[in-house]
């Protein structure tokens, strides 16, 4: 799942923790002044594409960010699959995840609330039957393959 035989998603995970929240523009000095998009900025087209994805009724395995800049390790971080989408108001949308931590909890969703007219996109994941909310600083969609799996004899 993490991107096998090079590692592939290992590197996302290390990259997207590392990265600022939101958009941080880095002051000049040799180097002309330049913009670092946050999370919320490059969770944006992910949110969009795991939201078409599911509304055509195919599950996206999403990678998501827990931690971020500093932390001890990337294994603080989490896979789930996205299985369905709903829209609680204009700007929040619900995404129905199954979460292998809750396994037998149907109610596990990732709420994500568009803001600055659409540009970033803040998430929390909430798990209702607990009131369990935690911070998903930002997400992206991971590679999947179905596989039918071989008949037993």
């Amino acid at each position: 799942s993490l991107g096998i035989p090079n590692f592939g998603m290992v590197q996302k995970f290390l990259v997207w923790t590392n990265l600022p929240d939101t958009r941080l523009t880095l002051p000049g000095g040799l180097l002309p002044i330049r913009a670092v998009d946050g999370l919320q900025e490059l969770t944006v087209p992910e949110f969009r594409a795991t939201v078409a994805s599911l509304t055509a009724g195919r599950p996206v395995v999403l990678g998501l960010i827990y931690v971020g800049p500093g932390a001890v390790s990337i294994w603080h971080n989490h896979q789930v699959l996205a299985y369905a989408v709903a829209s609680v108001s204009p700007g929040v949308t619900n995404i129905k995840v199954y979460d292998p931590n809750c396994h037998g909890n149907d109610g596990v969703l990732i709420r994500c609330e568009l803001l600055a007219g659409g540009t970033r996109v803040r998430c929390t994941q909430v798990k209702p039957s607990s009131g369990v909310t935690k911070n998903v600083r930002g997400f992206f969609r991971m590679p999947y393959a179905r596989v039918t799996p071989p008949c037993l004899p």
